[in-house]
């Protein structure tokens, strides 16, 4: 994604705390959506639309990047009116902030972790990967597993978008090798989608694809 002239973000609708809490204070979410940045959550003009889809389901948000993105480069917290990217809006990275949800999975930092790539945990989920199972989709597997872990979902429903077929193949992966009730959904028709498919991420087709993850758990 190239830098654009910094806009005023969008006013939040919806947040995270209405719904749900991603510490100890109460409720735990009811589970995750990650979304991919490039050609993915970043080429949808409807970004606070497409979060509430998730966000009124009572699912957390957040990043899985398999890009060169920094939390901070995303998310200016000393400048949050300047936001290097178009797309990005204050209710994303509100989202993000109060869930650590940020996964840049190309240098291998995950819930806004830089020492979880170090730990035991990381190490034990890097096991298994078949030869032909993409390295960052299996990443963003391990990506959603782990969010769903550390924010307590008490029926393990997560769902990752990604317009890379071969990202949600190796996140596939991931999720049948560990036996998890999760999803996977395309974001853009050209690449790895049919006709039901938009060629960028409408709330309509988010909601829906929500909607199928939660049958996987429930």
């Amino acid at each position: 994604t190239t830098p654009t002239t910094p806009t005023t973000p969008t006013t939040p609708t919806t947040s995270s705390a209405e719904l749900f809490s991603c510490q100890s204070t109460g409720p735990p979410p009811k589970g995750v959506c990650l979304f991919d940045v490039d050609g993915t959550i970043s080429t949808t003009k409807h970004v606070d639309a497409v979060l509430d889809e998730c966000l009124k389901r009572g699912f957390a948000v957040g990043i899985a990047t398999a890009g060169g993105y920094t939390i901070s480069k995303l998310c200016p917290v000393d400048r949050p009116e300047h936001f290097p990217y178009r797309w990005m809006t204050l209710k994303f990275c509100e989202n993000i902030e109060q869930c650590k949800t940020f996964n840049a999975v190309g240098s291998n930092k995950f819930l806004m972790n830089d020492q979880l790539n170090s730990s035991a945990r990381y190490q034990e989920g890097l096991k298994g990967r078949p030869s032909k199972a993409s390295g960052p989709g299996w990443r963003k597997g391990f990506a959603l597993h782990t969010a769903v872990q550390d924010l307590k979902v008490e029926e393990p429903c997560g769902i990752l978008f990604d317009d890379d077929p071969k990202y949600l193949s190796g996140a596939q992966a991931y999720i049948e090798a560990h036996s998890l009730p999760f999803a996977t959904a395309c974001a853009k028709a050209r690449k790895c989608g049919g006709a039901d498919v938009p060629d960028s991420l409408t709330p309509s087709y988010v909601g829906d694809a929500v909607d199928r993850s939660i049958g996987l758990c429930t």
